[in-house]
C-alpha cells in the first residue's frame, strides 16, 4: 500500500477521481434543488385542476337535478292546468242545472281556486328554478372558461418545464 502511496500518478487518479466525484454531486444538488420549486408549483396546479374538475362536476350534477325538477314541475302545471280547465268545464255544465248541483259548483270552485293558487306557486317556483339554471349555467360556463385556462397554463407550464429540463441536461 506504501508504494501506492508514494506514486505521485496513482495520487493524482485518485484527487482526479474525487473531485469528478465532487461535482457530480454538486451539479446533482444544484439540478435537484432548483427544480423543486417547480415541482410544488406543478403539484399546487395540478391540485387547483384537480379541484376545478370536482367543482365542474358538482355543477353538472346540480343541473341536471335541476332540469329534472323544471321537467317534473312543467308535467304537473300542464296536468294541472288540464284539471283547471275541466273544472271550469265542469261548472259551466253545472251552472245550468244549478239547483241540483249547488253543492258540486262549491266545492269545484275550491278546488279551482286552491289548483290556481298551486299553479302561481308552481310558476314562481318554475321561475326561481330557471333564474337559478340560468345562474347554474353561467357558472358554468365560467368555469369551463377558467378550466381553459388552468389547461392552457399547464401546457405552458409543461413546455417551461420540458425547456427547463433539456437546459439542464446541456
Amino acid at each position: 500500500m506504501d508504494i501506492f502511496l508514494q506514486d505521485k500518478s496513482f495520487l493524482l487518479l485518485i484527487l482526479a477521481i474525487i473531485a469528478l466525484v465532487g461535482i457530480l454531486i454538486g451539479w446533482s444538488l444544484r439540478a435537484s434543488l432548483s427544480e423543486r420549486p417547480i415541482i410544488e408549483a406543478y403539484e399546487r396546479l395540478e391540485q387547483d385542476r384537480n379541484s376545478l374538475a370536482r367543482l365542474f362536476a358538482q355543477l353538472k350534477d346540480q343541473h341536471e337535478l335541476r332540469t329534472n325538477e323544471i321537467k317534473k314541475l312543467t308535467q304537473e302545471i300542464t296536468s294541472l292546468r288540464q284539471e283547471v280547465s275541466a273544472f271550469e268545464m265542469e261548472k259551466a255544465v253545472r251552472h245550468s242545472v244549478q239547483e241540483t248541483y249547488l253543492a258540486r259548483i262549491d266545492k269545484a270552485e275550491a278546488e279551482a281556486a286552491h289548483y290556481a293558487e298551486k299553479i302561481g306557486f308552481l310558476d314562481t317556483q318554475s321561475e326561481q328554478i330557471r333564474l337559478r339554471n340560468a345562474q347554474l349555467l353561467h357558472d358554468l360556463d365560467r368555469l369551463r372558461e377558467e378550466l381553459k385556462a388552468w389547461m392552457t397554463l399547464h401546457r405552458d407550464f409543461a413546455g417551461l418545464q420540458k425547456t427547463s429540463a433539456g437546459a439542464w441536461r446541456r
